[in-house]
């Protein structure tokens, strides 16, 4: 059996616009311009292309825009990052008396609340009945 190679099978950029979405124009364009396969007929009058040119293009001009939108939405993320973090590196930077005082605040919390758990023990706590002075029976058991 031979090599028969394969002849391509073109089609029109009419055609080529109806499988890409794209004008016949700019299919002309992209082939001038040696994107996309193609040949011209008639007396250098027609532009032609293959249908497997047209989706070949097609896939690889998705792809590139899709990592183009990746790659815009990290930009955009890095930058955010980037600056949270320099507000914080602001927020310390300019706040060198920052620890002292969130220690103060810490430890006057702290304070409060055991002084607040504290009173709330004092008042569950049955009170004893004090009695007047001439009711207590006072014994001495000292003996000289």
């Amino acid at each position: 059996m031979g090599n028969k190679s394969k002849k391509p099978k073109y089609i029109t950029l009419k055609e080529a616009a109806k499988i890409s979405g794209y004008s016949s124009d700019h299919i002309g364009y992209l082939i001038r311009e040696g994107k996309v396969a193609g040949k011209q007929i008639y007396c250098n009058v027609a532009w032609v292309t293959t249908k497997e040119e047209i989706i070949k293009y097609k896939q690889q001009k998705d792809k590139g825009e899709k990592n183009k939108v990746l790659q815009e939405k990290t930009r955009k993320i890095k930058a955010g990052i980037a600056g949270e973090i320099e507000i914080i590196k602001l927020f310390f930077k300019n706040s060198k008396y920052l620890l002292p005082v969130i220690i103060v605040l810490i430890s006057s919390f702290t304070l409060l609340i055991i002084y607040f758990f504290s009173t709330m023990l004092y008042a569950q706590k049955p009170q004893q009945e004090i009695l007047p002075a001439d009711t207590i029976e006072i014994k001495s058991h000292i003996t000289y």
